[in-house]
């Protein structure tokens, strides 16, 4: 067995002691906990392009579509990965039922009269 495995089968509260448990816990901060063997593929990639936030299941294409083109020169904007979700969620733009980043356009729609509301 190796060490990664080893650490990915104990539990963490095995890994500290009663009193480090109960100070973190005073502290505010959980336990730490290995990744889920699931986890990874439920990855998600958030990109700020102007006002908004889009979210996807894997990173955007050097060689981005062109409609996502066409939105960063209406917004005068290059996407950029963020770690954190906006603040107003209507300003966050899921493109998980994209396939492959080609809208339908219905999507299409939808995303320009979100960007026309700003």
């Amino acid at each position: 067995m190796t060490d990664s495995n080893q650490t990915q089968s104990v539990s963490p509260a095995a890994l500290w002691r009663v009193s480090q448990r109960e100070a973190l816990q005073a502290l505010g901060i959980p336990l730490w906990q290995a990744r889920q063997q699931g986890a990874e593929s439920a990855a998600q990639y958030l990109y700020r392009v102007g006002p908004l936030w889009l979210q996807y299941h894997q990173p955007l294409p050097v060689c981005k579509p062109q409609w996502l083109v066409d939105v960063c020169y209406y917004l005068d904007s290059q996407p950029v990965q963020v770690s954190t979700l906006p603040q107003d969620p209507r300003y966050l733009f899921s493109l998980a039922d994209w396939h492959g980043l080609q809208p339908s356009i219905v999507q299409k729609r939808e995303l320009w009269r979100l960007l026309s509301q700003q």
